[in-house]
C-alpha cells in the first residue's frame, strides 16, 4: 500500500508548488469573501474556495510525506527491529492518510450536495 503512495508522490512532486499556490489563492479568496462579499455571493463561492483549499493542502502534503525511505542491508537484531518498526509506521501513516482522504471526499460530497 505504501508503494502506491510513493508512486503517486513521485507523480505529484513536480507540481507541488501549484498546490501551494492554489491553497494560498483559495485562502485569500475566502478571506475576501468573508470581509467584502454579501451573503448570496458567500453562499455560492465560499464552499468552492474551502474545498479547493482542503484538496490542495491534502495533495500538497502527499509528496513530502511519502518519500521512499532508504533501506539498510545491515544484519542484526537492532537493524531488523528498526526496519519492522519503520514498516509498521509506514502502514499506519498510509491508513491515516487514506482515512483523511476519505473524510475529505465525504465532506466534499456533502458540501456540494447541499
Amino acid at each position: 500500500m505504501f508503494t502506491v503512495f510513493e508512486k503517486l508522490a513521485k507523480l505529484l512532486n513536480p507540481i507541488r508548488h501549484v498546490f501551494i499556490l492554489a491553497a494560498m489563492l483559495s485562502a485569500s479568496t475566502m478571506v475576501y469573501l468573508f470581509i467584502f462579499a454579501n451573503i448570496n455571493t458567500q453562499n455560492r463561492w465560499l464552499v468552492i474556495a474551502l474545498l479547493c483549499f482542503i484538496w490542495s493542502m491534502l495533495l500538497q502534503l502527499l509528496p513530502p510525506c511519502f518519500q521512499p525511505l532508504e533501506t539498510n542491508n545491515r544484519k542484526g537484531l537492532l537493524a531488523s527491529l528498526r526496519q519492522k518498526f519503520v514498516r509498521v509506521f509506514q502502514m499506519l501513516f498510509s491508513i491515516i492518510f487514506i482515512g483523511v482522504s476519505v473524510a475529505t471526499l465525504h465532506l466534499s460530497i456533502k458540501l456540494l450536495t447541499l
